[in-house]
């Protein structure tokens, strides 16, 4: 069966890296000063090698949205309030926690979120700030971007449809995610999870450094190892669309969050991922349009028993991006 198959890369892409991948024994996740003059090729080296990298001392840090956002809705999320938004079978607005007892309960983290998009349902009840960090933050990525895509060979740009910073021009699926974990029962075994492991969908992610650890990464060789969460840093990871884009030179990366070791101490995890897409119609490859292969790999991961949040629906237009469909389920390997 040919490798690719079960990323849904055609045939006819090769995979740049095998020997990366096949013989990594450590992933180091870099760290990269975002004012150094190298840091456009450290973030790609970071990037290529593991799928992720870790920018700090950008001027968005300075900001304080992050933080602004976390104090606002953090109270939001703790009154009622937010079921005036609740989803009605679209993609932005609010979330609520899966029930605990339902069949599909062990697929799902435990969390509410909100999912915040450009011209969708936003609380009156909290400040512009998560409007004002979402158009941040999405400079912030198109800016990353071109690093990535000056840094491939020229085989791998030449497939290009356009330069990556264009490709997020008129998409309707970017989401500003604002989610709250539940704090640990004290039930939790070793291997309890308070992320499911899985690869994101979209393009490329963007999340501030939540204040409490637990993001890992896994390796080829199935170890997971730790990413630097640092305040004010910002962690960055390739999505599944960027893979296809570059055939495989920068891979989407199995990620989980563990709880912290000795507990959270009752504290939720609040993060704030940003999951950013290409406009429905952009071409990724020759087989996959960025619909076309989104639709696709949600039946796949349904098939595989993964599901989305409750009320998020991929269509057949650029709003195929479902709630949940950032990051599917992958199961575990052996």
């Amino acid at each position: 069966m040919d490798s690719n198959a079960t990323r849904g890369l055609p045939s006819g892409i090769k995979i740049c890296r095998p020997d990366l991948w096949g013989e990594l024994e450590a992933m180091h996740v870099a760290t990269i000063d975002y004012t150094n003059p190298h840091a456009p090729a450290e973030f790609a080296a970071s990037m290529h090698a593991t799928g992720f990298g870790v920018v700090v001392s950008h001027p968005l840090a300075a900001m304080g949205l992050p933080e602004q956002i976390h104090e606002e809705w953090a109270r939001f999320f703790a009154t009622d309030a937010k079921w005036k938004y609740a989803n009605s079978g679209g993609q932005d607005g609010f979330f609520p926690l899966p029930a605990s007892g339902g069949p599909d309960a062990p697929k799902l983290d435990r969390k509410e979120f909100f999912q915040v998009m450009r011209d969708g349902s936003y609380p009156e009840e909290v400040s512009d700030s998560a409007l004002r960090y979402f158009d941040e933050a999405r400079h912030l990525a198109a800016t990353l971007l071109g690093w990535l895509g000056d840094a491939v060979p020229a085989g791998v740009s030449r497939r290009f449809a356009m330069p990556l910073p264009r490709m997020l021009e008129g998409s309707f699926s970017t989401t500003l995610r604002i989610q709250r974990y539940l704090p640990a029962t004290g039930e939790e075994t070793p291997d309890s999870l308070r992320g499911l492991s899985h690869t994101d969908l979209n393009l490329i992610t963007v999340l501030p450094a939540p204040r409490e650890p637990g993001l890992q990464v896994r390796d080829s060789a199935g170890e997971w190892h730790d990413v630097p969460c640092d305040a004010g840093a910002f962690v960055i990871n390739a999505g599944e669309m960027l893979e296809q884009i570059t055939g495989g030179h920068y891979r989407a990366t199995e990620h989980r969050v563990r709880f912290p070791v000795g507990g959270d101490g009752g504290r939720s995890r609040f993060s704030m991922p940003m999951f950013l897409h290409p406009a429905g119609g952009i071409r990724l490859n020759e087989q996959y349009t960025a619909a076309s292969f989104l639709r696709k790999r949600i039946d796949d991961l349904r098939r595989m028993g993964w599901r989305p949040a409750p009320g998020g629906q991929a269509d057949d237009g650029d709003r195929a991006a479902g709630a949940g469909a950032d990051g599917g389920r992958v199961p575990t390997r052996p």
